[in-house]
């Protein structure tokens, strides 16, 4: 401490203190120890007052003693260094009221609010960005949290299974199989929703994912299962909703207009025998001496149930009638046709060749070759559609 930071000092001590001080130590020295012993105890006093309210005042003068200073230097290095951090300005009250102060505390450890200097009377803290979000209940920040939607299935993204995804699941599928798949413009969210099977083969969409995509519209839009089931809560029950659908579907073998016995049948054949005779992968599977036959006589079963599948698929031919579609359903089946035109078109284009397809060959002759943002508004419009599914 210099000399005028001591006058200063000395300038905000009271003035009847500083007056008596002076008075005694200004009175000249006695003889007699008993006027002596007290000036030299009061002067002793005086100086150990002056010597304390210097103290303190050289302690308060110290940038890093004041009561504002309240965060480690530590800490305030570790958090000023954070980049994405926003700062917020806190008011800190320091000061401490005469009526509750600590009993035994000095006023000298007393504040008011007038006492702060304006500078640090408030004091910056950093807090992350992503801790800005204030909850309502507590006021307190927490971390803001990023929804990321639930994989569904819902390939067009509106938070529901239509008619749409189902087509969707065309496009993508007969896209993948015919080398086209990275041609579409699927955003992330959707290849997200096309991961419903970890194990499923292809990419982005694989076969048991498209039938699944398949059995879900079937339930929904053929067996009337509420609109609120999705691909995942499908596969989630599987063998549940796959039995459902084998119930409500019309067995083959029940039907009594076929002529069973002229196909080697009884005239009211269970599903085994069914299938042994027009399945002949079943039929080897379930035959008494499987791994007895030979060669000739597994190649004279598989003839025996193609030959029994063709005169069955005759005898259905003759008693079919065609259900008249209606515009809806007719409209659907040809967005189908228009999809797979459209990949084939961008296979032959990028390979050079005709396009090979899961699907069964359709007649293009009066299907339109759509652009991709043609082909991308009627899969929008498909949304809406809500029509029940033809039953055959």
């Amino acid at each position: 401490m210099n000399a005028d930071d001591f006058l200063e000092l000395l300038s905000d001590m009271p003035q009847d203190m500083i007056a008596d001080c002076a008075v005694l130590l200004a009175k000249p020295p006695s003889d007699n120890a008993s006027v002596l012993m007290p000036r030299i105890v009061s002067c002793a006093a005086a100086a150990a007052c002056i010597a304390a309210v210097s103290g303190m005042g050289y302690l308060l003068k110290d940038d890093g003693m004041t009561q504002q200073s309240s965060i480690p230097e530590a800490v305030m290095q570790e958090t000023a260094s954070a980049a994405d951090s926003v700062p917020v300005t806190v008011q800190q009250t320091t000061a401490v009221s005469a009526e509750t102060a600590i009993p035994g505390q000095t006023d000298t450890s007393v504040q008011s609010a007038e006492e702060v200097p304006a500078e640090t009377a408030a004091e910056t803290v950093w807090i992350p960005a992503e801790t800005e979000s204030v909850t309502a209940d507590t006021g307190k920040a927490e971390p803001e949290r990023i929804t990321v939607p639930e994989i569904t299935g819902d390939l067009d993204l509106d938070g529901r299974f239509t008619h749409a995804d189902r087509l969707w699941a065309e496009l993508i599928f007969s896209a993948e199989l015919d080398g086209v798949a990275d041609e579409l413009p699927l955003t992330d969210a959707q290849l997200r929703q096309c991961d419903l099977i970890a194990d499923d083969c292809r990419s982005p969409l694989g076969e048991a994912e498209y039938n699944a995509f398949q059995q879900t519209a079937k339930l929904i839009y053929q067996y009337d299962v509420p609109a609120v089931l999705n691909v995942r809560d499908y596969l989630g029950q599987q063998a549940y909703y796959d039995d459902y659908i084998k119930q409500k579907e019309v067995k083959p073998w029940e039907d009594t207009r076929i002529d069973w016995e002229a196909l080697g049948l009884p005239a009211h054949p269970t599903e085994a025998e069914f299938l042994s005779a027009v399945d002949w992968h079943y039929a080897l599977e379930h035959a008494e001496r499987k791994d007895e036959m030979t060669s000739d006589e597994k190649t004279a079963l598989r003839k025996k149930c193609q030959s029994t599948v063709g005169r069955y698929m005759e005898m259905q031919a003759a008693l079919y009638v065609p259900q008249e579609p209606t515009p809806e359903q007719q409209a659907c089946a040809g967005l189908t046709n228009i999809i797979q035109l459209y990949v084939r078109s961008r296979h032959e284009a990028r390979y050079g060749e005709q396009a090979w397809s899961w699907f069964a060959e359709a007649n293009f002759e009066n299907v339109p070759l759509l652009t991709q943002d043609e082909l991308l508004a009627k899969l929008e419009a498909a949304k809406e559609w809500n029509f029940r599914m033809n039953d055959e």
